[in-house]
């Protein structure tokens, strides 16, 4: 995929495994830059930036790229990642707990027919339960068991991929965060996922990355390739 920003020259590919670096040292267009394409994403609209496949045909941001802003509070609570994951769910339960999903409906209507005759009110309760109805019940949910920030960010990023298909990513800044291991481990696990990466950052980093394209915005707002 390739995203183009109509106030700039420069396209950011977004290929299987491929690695871009983004700097943008002028600040006004650097909050510019990252406000117009968190935007976009969350608000599905807006005429900063294109996406398309092979400068063709032109998709929606928003179902295709993830901004990563904040690596210490990555939000595994996100509505879309959840709903994905509860359709997993019930696909799975569906498909091989057929036997067990009757067994489990029956015991709680029993014991729910067992409360209302213990309860000194006059109650309703439900007579059937769906198998969205045990969905909810069994409340799954995206967490990370890693405690260290790069192996939660790897997660963060491998649950986009497998809930959703996203595999286009941008990251903040990642440059103040993450060291060089950091960035190889990272790199790696991006490639094997094949993932591509963008990382926006508001000064040149210290290193380079392997196989890494690097865009410079300079303070004179002039693009060098």
């Amino acid at each position: 995929m390739r995203l183009i920003s109509t106030k700039w020259q420069h396209v950011i590919e977004f290929s299987e495994g491929s690695i871009s670096t983004l700097v943008i040292e002028d600040l006004p267009s650097f909050r510019e830059y990252v406000t117009g394409l968190i935007q976009e994403i969350r608000n599905k609209e807006g005429s900063y930036f294109t996406l398309s496949i092979d400068g063709i045909k032109p998709v929606e941001i928003s179902d295709n790229i993830v901004v990563i802003t904040d690596f210490f509070d990555l939000d595994f609570s996100l509505k879309t990642l959840n709903s994905a994951l509860n359709a997993v769910v019930k696909s799975t339960l569906t498909n091989n707990y057929l036997d067990d999903i009757h067994k489990l409906t029956e015991y709680i209507s029993e014991l729910s027919f067992s409360i209302e005759s213990n309860l000194p009110l006059q109650v309703k309760h439900k007579d059937e339960y769906s198998v969205s109805d045990l969905v909810k019940i069994l409340d799954f949910h995206c967490s990370s068991s890693e405690e260290d920030t790069l192996g939660q960010l790897v997660d963060y990023i491998s649950l986009h991929k497998k809930l959703l298909g996203i595999n286009c990513f941008v990251l903040l800044n990642a440059f103040e965060v993450l060291d060089k291991n950091d960035f190889e481990a990272l790199i790696h696990t991006c490639r094997l996922e094949k993932l591509g990466i963008l990382f926006l950052e508001s000064r040149i980093p210290e290193f380079e990355l392997t196989e890494e394209k690097r865009i410079i915005i300079d303070k004179d707002l002039c693009e060098i390739f």
